[in-house]
C-alpha cells in the first residue's frame, strides 16, 4: 500500500487569517502549519519556517533522513487540507525517496491521530485529493460544534471548490 499524500482534518487553532476591508491579506492556517512543522520535528525531520503560499495556504520544506519533502496547510477553518509530498521530479530519485517518505508519512498519520488538536483525520491518495472541506467529520464542519466562518464557511459553493481545486493540482504539475 503506498502513502497517501493528502489528508482533511479539523484542527482546533483560533482562526488566523487577516482580513482587511473585506479582503483577506493573509491566509490563515500559519499556525496549524507551526504545529504540524513541530510534529514532523520530533518525528526526526529538520523543517524550515512556513512560508505564505496566497490562496494556498502555508508551505514549508521538511527533510528526513537526507530526503526533502514538501507540506502544505490550506484552511478552511475549522477544516484544514495537507498535503506531504515529495517534490522530486526525475522517477529515480523518487523512487529513492520513496522508503523515507512511507515511513515518514506513516509516523505522520499516527502523530496526528494521537494528538487531541487534530480530528477526524482522513487520508487520501493524490488521484482522489482532498475531502470537501464540509465532509471532514462525523456530519461536516457545517454542524453546530464546528460552525466555519471562514472563506464564507459550508455555504460557499462546492462547485466551486472542486474547480479551484483542480485548478490548482493542474498548475502545481505544470510549475
Amino acid at each position: 500500500m503506498s502513502a497517501k499524500p493528502w489528508a482533511g482534518f479539523i484542527a482546533d487553532f483560533p482562526d488566523d487569517q487577516v482580513e482587511r476591508g473585506g479582503d483577506i491579506t493573509v491566509f490563515g492556517g500559519r499556525n496549524v502549519a507551526v504545529a504540524i512543522g513541530e510534529i514532523l520535528t520530533q518525528l526526526g525531520c529538520q523543517v524550515a519556517a512556513p512560508e505564505h503560499a496566497e490562496l494556498h495556504g502555508w508551505d514549508f520544506d521538511a527533510y528526513y533522513k537526507d530526503h526533502r519533502f514538501w507540506c502544505q496547510i490550506t484552511s478552511f477553518h475549522p477544516a484544514f487540507h495537507l498535503l506531504l509530498e515529495d517534490p522530486a521530479i526525475i522517477g529515480g530519485t523518487r523512487r529513492k525517496n520513496a522508503a523515507a517518505y512511507a515511513e515518514l508519512a506513516e509516523k505522520l498519520a499516527s502523530a496526528l491521530d494521537a494528538d487531541p488538536r487534530f480530528r477526524h483525520v482522513e487520508w487520501r491518495s493524490m488521484e482522489e485529493g482532498p475531502p470537501e472541506p464540509d465532509e471532514i467529520g462525523p456530519s461536516g464542519i457545517g454542524d453546530a460544534e464546528n460552525d466555519a466562518t471562514a472563506i464564507g464557511g459550508p455555504a460557499r459553493s462546492t462547485r466551486v471548490f472542486r474547480a479551484l481545486r483542480g485548478l490548482w493540482w493542474l498548475l502545481s504539475r505544470l510549475a
